[in-house]
């Protein structure tokens, strides 16, 4: 895969090589059924997912830090480090699927 995917606050962070245009993807999740956090598409962040979030705490996010732009979703590869410790998250197989499957409305949304 041609995208550094890394573990930063609790969330597998990706860094896309491209600004998203926030209206077409919001657009775009809609359409295709998902709840957004801002229904506009307006400001610097998207968060949405399956279900209607009254407070808008969605699993997935599109946000622009400075001049860069990154997806962010929380982690679901999960390893048990030494027997009898707690599991930690990391990026692996799980991780790359679900960015597969949110690729094609990132590439989708890229500013022209």
């Amino acid at each position: 895969m041609a995208y550094e995917m890394k573990l930063d606050r609790r969330m597998v962070q990706v860094e896309l090589p491209f600004a998203v245009d926030l209206p077409r993807l919001t657009k775009a999740l809609k359409e295709a059924g998902f709840y957004v956090r801002d229904e506009d598409g307006e400001g610097t962040s998207q968060g949405w997912g399956r279900g209607y979030d009254r407070e808008g705490y969605y699993p997935y996010w599109v946000y622009q830090e400075g001049q860069a732009w990154f997806f962010a979703f929380p982690p679901e590869d999960y390893r048990q480090v030494a027997p009898g410790e707690a599991f930690e998250a990391y990026v692996g197989p799980e991780a790359e699927n679900e960015f597969e499957r949110w690729l094609p409305y990132l590439e989708g949304a890229r500013l022209k």
